[in-house]
């Protein structure tokens, strides 16, 4: 099945990288050269995704104004007023991928180009989600993913305490399968007071909906702090990676 409509994650301002975004949201530094929303969305694009919609909120109309007039595939926005969650900023773009699934991707992760390919041919019928996982050293600042030797996830524990149950990590990269939305609105707040889409996603793992997980090598970068911007641009420039975003 081909996935042709993609959702970029967009909102946050990145309050651990300062005065980097006091005037301009995380998705557009300068990443390789130009603003990492444009390397993610380029990416997109190359995998075969032929329209994208992008939640913004943090100085929405600098992404806004940025890719319309740059996009190389149709992007629309919609806007998340307030900070609630990756869940419901999911919730928010609803109406742009009708029954189909969809490729969804957070818009502060610089990752080599080809992961995007990875889990999208991943993907079969009848799957409710291929989700990228990758090995992180501090998953603890991240996404704890369990699975079994069939790459089946089992659960994914958001920034766990202690000894997190492994060290693979949710990459923010991945196919959902429109079984999602029913789980997306059957969540409930989090600890933290959001909603939380691996709450939506360990739901249809529990139904024994199929939730595969895709390995990913090579470059990966959450963009939170000024350490990780530095390394991705580090990474990420000319002649530093032939893979890049």
């Amino acid at each position: 099945m081909v996935i042709g409509r993609a959702i970029v994650l967009a909102a946050g301002r990145g309050t651990r990288l300062g005065n980097a975004t006091r005037h301009i949201p995380k998705p557009m530094l300068e990443i390789g050269g130009r603003p990492l929303i444009k390397n993610i969305v380029a990416a997109i694009a190359t995998a075969g995704i032929t329209s994208v919609t992008v939640v913004t909120g943090y100085h929405a109309s600098t992404i806004e104004e940025y890719l319309a007039a740059r996009s190389q595939i149709p992007v629309a926005f919609v806007r998340q007023p307030a900070p609630e969650g990756t869940a419901a900023a999911v919730r928010l773009a609803r109406h742009a991928t009708g029954d189909m699934p969809f490729l969804l991707c957070w818009g502060d992760i610089a990752t080599a180009s080809e992961h995007y390919l990875q889990v999208i041919n991943a993907w079969r019928p009848g799957f409710a989600a291929t989700i990228g996982v990758n090995l992180v050293d501090d998953v603890g600042r991240h996404a704890s993913v369990v699975f079994g030797s069939d790459k089946r996830i089992k659960e994914i524990v958001e920034k766990p305490v202690g000894s997190p149950p492994s060290l693979w990590n949710n990459s923010g990269l991945m196919v959902l399968g429109p079984q999602v939305w029913e789980q997306l609105e059957r969540i409930e707040p989090s600890q933290r007071g959001e909603l939380e889409l691996p709450d939506a996603i360990n739901r249809l793992a529990a139904l024994g909906e199929i939730v595969e997980a895709v390995q990913l090598k090579g470059l990966w970068f959450d963009i939170g702090t000024p350490a990780e911007l530095e390394a991705a641009r580090s990474a990420f420039s000319t002649g530093a990676a032939t893979n890049g975003p």
